[in-house]
């Protein structure tokens, strides 16, 4: 758990972890005289400043090892300025999100493999920005369970996960779980559970950091960590997935036969 300095409200936004220096950073939406808090790896905070910046999203890139990610407005990204300890010094404006993204509240999550800003507006699609020039490059129908309110989802946030075919993930405040959903076509894969439920949870306050998705606990002003993968339920396929894998086993099969019937036609030339 990581426990908030004095200051500022309970609308922490976003966590972000700098692997290289072993570093939490957390922001407080609503005003750049909030703080930005930091955190060694054991959870202790060693420094916390007013941000300068009305934060939303953070993330960190393993790519351009930097953390940066969009203010209010949504369309706003920045990077935090550090020193050579990983402590910040400052910020840098880098582009705005082309177009705007519609909610303005929108907390920004990343994905380093593909480059791509992620932004949930509260409702689907989600979209998609360069992670370079902050120009939209595609957006996303989530298969959100029918079962789940569209009312139950936090509005402002979504993370990005480690899990192939389960990397996107929505918090559902009311059940306490997160769902899961495949970043290249949509389909919801699995729901994990927190194991609690953290009320007031319905916008900002869930992020996921150095594999744990973590949710902000309003009542005790920490962020607590989750290790939801650790005990994950194996993901059923999708229809979809189910046509490639027969598909995949009637050519196999083929190839099988027609290897045997090449080599049988040559047993009985010899």
């Amino acid at each position: 758990m990581l426990s908030s300095s004095s200051g500022g409200t309970d609308n922490r936004s976003a966590l972000a972890y700098n692997p290289v220096d072993d570093l939490y950073y957390s922001v407080n939406a609503g005003s750049g005289s909030y703080p930005l808090d930091v955190y060694d790896g054991t959870g202790l905070l060693i420094s916390s400043n007013a941000s300068n910046d009305d934060w939303r999203g953070l993330f960190w890139d393993n790519n351009t090892v930097m953390a940066f990610g969009n203010e209010i407005g949504g369309g706003q990204v920045t990077k935090i300025d550090i020193d050579a300890n990983g402590l910040p010094i400052g910020s840098s404006s880098m582009f705005n999100l082309n177009p705007v993204p519609a909610n303005s509240q929108a907390c920004a999550s990343f994905d380093s493999d593909l480059n791509e800003i992620i932004i949930w507006n509260g409702s689907n699609p989600v979209v998609f920005y360069d992670g370079s020039t902050g120009m939209q490059t595609r957006t996303l129908t989530l298969s959100i369970p029918v079962t789940t309110p569209i009312s139950n989802i936090n509005s402002t946030s979504i993370v990005y996960g480690e899990c192939i075919g389960a990397e996107l993930g929505l918090y559902d405040y009311v059940s306490g779980e997160v769902l899961w959903f495949d970043k290249n076509s949509g389909d919801f894969d699995v729901s994990t559970s927190l194991g609690a439920v953290y009320p007031g949870t319905d916008r900002f306050n869930f992020a996921y950091s150095n594999n744990l998705v973590w949710i902000y606990d309003r009542n005790a002003n920490q962020w607590i960590s989750h290790n939801v993968f650790e005990n994950m339920p194996a993901a059923v396929p999708t229809l979809g997935q189910w046509g490639m894998i027969i598909l995949s086993l009637l050519l196999l099969i083929f190839a099988v036969n027609y290897l045997r019937e090449g080599a049988s036609s040559k047993i009985k030339l010899a």
